[in-house]
């Protein structure tokens, strides 16, 4: 029980921090701009925090105190918000770019591998169409990443170019980046996980499929036997 009302914690608080920025973006709120610095922090010291070890309440506090001071100059406070939508898909893109190179088998055709099992063995043609979708994905994920951040530069107020001193000669409105970086770039990934998931049961009609429920929920479970100890995808 403790778990799961953890894992649903979690969950709330990823889904509830977008929606957060979104809502300071459109309502140009300095205090819910700082709340969602203040739920950032909350998430990237979610371990330390769960553990619970005091330095990371004492750090959280001293962030809270900041964020506070830093109302006052309400500017500030956006620079934070705009890395999350940059690094985060670059991050993703990356690991799944690397699997890419020469002697790697591609991260796809691993995560296909370890939901089937050695009992439901994978059709040979998988294995290109597995790469295609490697790669597809890293397009895509890299795509985000450079939108969002082209957004946040230009953006009009208080976007990185404006912030500092410069005024870009093509601008958009900030809540046009928030928008995109903090709501349209889910539904994107999101309507490619669906779509790519009813394609595939076309295209091999052959193999068991599960459906995009478990198929995710597989997926999730798999994700920590493809890391090494160190972080680092293991090689194939």
């Amino acid at each position: 029980m403790k778990r799961l009302l953890t894992l649903l914690a979690s969950i709330l608080a990823v889904v509830a921090y977008p929606a957060l920025v979104h809502v300071a973006s459109v309502m140009h709120s300095p205090m819910l701009a700082a709340a969602a610095t203040l739920v950032l922090a909350a998430l990237l010291l979610a371990p330390a925090l769960r553990r619970p070890a005091p330095w990371a309440w004492g750090l959280l506090l001293v962030i809270g105190a900041g964020l506070v001071l830093l109302a006052q100059r309400p500017a500030g406070l956006w620079l934070p918000l705009y890395l999350p939508p940059v690094l985060l898909p670059a991050l993703i893109a990356v690991v799944f770019g690397r699997t890419l190179r020469a002697g790697r088998k591609p991260l796809t055709l691993q995560f296909a591998e370890i939901i089937h099992g050695p009992d439901d063995p994978l059709p040979p043609t998988v294995a290109g169409y597995a790469r295609n979708l490697n790669i597809a994905w890293t397009a895509l994920l890299a795509s985000i990443a450079s939108v969002s951040l082209v957004l946040a530069l230009i953006a009009v107020p208080e976007g990185i170019l404006q912030q500092a001193g410069f005024e870009p000669a093509l601008h958009v409105r900030h809540a046009t980046w928030s928008l995109f970086a903090n709501v349209l770039n889910y539904l994107v990934i999101g309507g490619f996980v669906i779509l790519e998931h009813a394609y595939r049961r076309m295209r091999f009609p052959e193999m068991q499929h599960h459906n995009l429920a478990e198929s995710v929920r597989r997926m999730a479970a798999a994700a920590p036997r493809l890391l090494g100890k160190d972080g680092h995808l293991e090689r194939s």
